[in-house]
């Protein structure tokens, strides 16, 4: 899903929606300081720990963002080129490195995703505790989904997904990094569905950059 959909290769600025719209400005805080050195880790183990930062102890049944906050963010990020070619297509399947809760009801609601492959977070006694469960088999998943092996042969990949999901796939379209900074940003009149946004605290994208910036004037935006 990422590296199909969105333009932007950096996904902290969701993470950090989910710490300071779901944990609060300390959580926020402590992963605004943490991601210098989560940047010096695999993709996979930054998001192991920013999914400890940004989840552990949240409560499971309060935890709304996926479908309220985040689907607009993620769809001001999601590339027209990008968004012509998975929207080719009447039936898609998702997969992504990032957790279920913070993509599958944009990819559901918003672009008629059928099926998404993510990671599921660990909860007990209703309190995400801050870890993933173990990655699903793809080919499993790919079978369940299907129903039957030789629909495979007419499923198209379109990304940089595993080498099990293209296993599945008859025709791969593969994209860049250099590609994608030439994308341009889907105009809002292209949104395949109206856009239902609920307000969150954050009115501005949460870059790392536009992060640092309200960490310094926040001093100076209380009053005396």
């Amino acid at each position: 899903m990422e590296e199909a959909l969105l333009k932007s290769s950096s996904l902290f600025p969701y993470f950090m929606l989910v710490a300071f719209e779901a944990g609060g400005l300390f959580r926020a805080l402590v992963l605004f300081l943490s991601y210098p050195f989560v940047c010096l880790f695999s993709k996979e183990i930054g998001i192991k720990i920013m999914v400890l930062i940004c989840f552990c102890g949240i409560k499971r049944a309060n935890y709304r963002l996926g479908r309220s906050v985040l689907p607009k963010f993620l769809l001001e990020d999601v590339g027209y080129e990008g968004f012509q070619v998975v929207m080719r297509y009447k039936k898609k399947v998702a997969v992504s490195d990032i957790p279920n809760v913070m993509v599958e009801g944009f990819l559901r609601d918003c672009l008629d995703v059928n099926a998404v492959i993510g990671r599921d977070l660990k909860v007990v006694f209703g309190y995400f505790v801050g870890l993933m469960e173990v990655k699903r088999d793809i080919n499993i998943v790919m079978n369940e989904i299907t129903g039957q092996e030789n629909m495979n042969r007419l499923l198209v990949g379109f990304g940089s997904a595993s080498q099990q999901f293209f296993s599945h796939c008859k025709e791969i379209y593969l994209v860049t990094s250099a590609e994608k900074t030439s994308w341009r940003i889907l105009p809002r009149e292209n949104y395949p569905k109206p856009l239902i946004f609920h307000d969150g605290r954050l009115a501005f994208r949460p870059t790392y950059s536009a992060t640092l910036s309200m960490f310094v004037w926040l001093p100076f935006g209380f009053p005396p």
